[in-house]
C-alpha cells in the first residue's frame, strides 16, 4: 500500500497453532461462528438467538480453562532440563515441565533423601571368606573397611548437599513438605 508521502506499509501475520493449541484454535474459530450466528439470528429477529449465545459462552469457559491447562506446558515445549550433577558426576535430569507435577517432585525429594539419609554402616565383628565365615581376628580389618565407606557414604551426602545449596535441615523440611503434596493421582503407584 502506498500512501501520499510515497512509503511502502507491508506486515505479514502468520498464524501457526502448535500441537495441544490446535484444538484450542479449532474451538475459537467454532465460537468466533456461534457468537455470529447468535448475531445473525438477533438481527433477524429469531427468538432462537439466545441459545447460541448460550452454547457460544460455554465454548469460552471450555477453552479458558484448555488454554489455562495447556500453556505452561506449550510455552516450555523447548526448554531445557533441569539438571542437578553432581561431583561424582552422577546427574539427575527432569523435564522442566514435570516440576509441576507433585508425583515428580516427590520422586526427585525420595532419590534426594535415599542419597542423603544414609545410616553408618553398624561396628563389625570380622571379615568373612569366600563361604561367608567368619575370618579369626580379623576385626581391625573390618573396621577399617566400614569406616572408609562410612565416611565415603558421608561425604557422598554432603556433596549432594552442597550441590543442592541445602542443609541437613533443609533436607529434612524438604522431605516433610513433599509428604503434604497431594496424592491419589492415578499415575502414582506409590500411593
Amino acid at each position: 500500500m502506498t500512501n501520499i508521502l510515497g512509503a511502502d506499509i507491508k506486515t505479514t501475520v502468520k498464524v501457526s497453532p502448535e500441537k495441544s493449541q490446535v484444538l484450542l484454535v479449532a474451538l475459537t474459530i467454532v465460537l468466533a461462528i456461534t457468537l455470529i450466528g447468535s448475531m445473525l439470528l438477533l438481527f433477524l429477529g429469531q427468538p432462537e438467538w439466545w441459545w447460541f449465545l448460550i452454547f457460544s459462552a460455554v465454548l469460552l469457559v471450555c477453552i479458558l480453562l484448555a488454554w489455562v491447562q495447556s500453556q505452561p506446558d506449550s510455552d516450555l515445549h523447548n526448554a531445557h532440563p533441569t539438571s542437578i550433577n553432581f561431583p561424582d558426576g552422577t546427574s539427575l535430569s527432569t523435564d522442566t515441565r514435570g516440576l509441576r507435577s507433585p508425583e515428580i517432585l516427590k520422586g526427585i525429594t525420595r532419590v534426594i533423601n535415599e542419597a542423603i539419609d544414609r545410616n553408618p554402616l553398624p561396628i563389625p565383628e570380622a571379615t568373612l571368606d569366600s563361604n561367608y565365615n567368619p575370618i579369626p581376628n580379623s576385626q581391625e580389618s573390618a573396621r577399617a573397611i566400614v569406616d572408609s565407606i562410612n565416611t565415603k557414604t558421608q561425604q557422598a551426602s554432603n556433596a549432594i548437599l552442597d550441590c543442592l545449596g541445602m542443609t541437613e535441615e533443609q533436607a529434612t523440611n524438604l522431605q516433610e513438605v513433599t509428604s503434604t503434596l497431594p496424592s491419589g493421582h492415578p499415575k502414582c503407584a506409590s500411593d
